[in-house]
């Protein structure tokens, strides 16, 4: 999307603590809101995969949130 940012950038920004493995979807909307002006994040819930094609059809960036949760 035409922006010179590296993961060491956010990284500095969203995982200050090396230790903590967890960035949340609001961690990263606020990092963009905060740092990137011409763009803005939002953080939704509950969508599926018909929205999201339809969101990446329309040339909309989107982050999903995936976890792993081992029995």
């Amino acid at each position: 999307y035409g922006r010179d940012i590296t993961q060491a950038d956010a990284a500095a920004y969203l995982k200050p603590n090396l230790q903590d493995r967890n960035v949340s979807p609001w961690q990263m909307a606020d990092y963009v809101n905060e740092f990137i002006p011409d763009m803005q994040a939002r953080v939704f819930l509950g969508g599926d995969l018909a929205l999201l094609k339809q969101f990446i059809a329309n040339g909309i960036p989107v982050i999903i949130e995936q976890g792993y949760d081992p029995r």
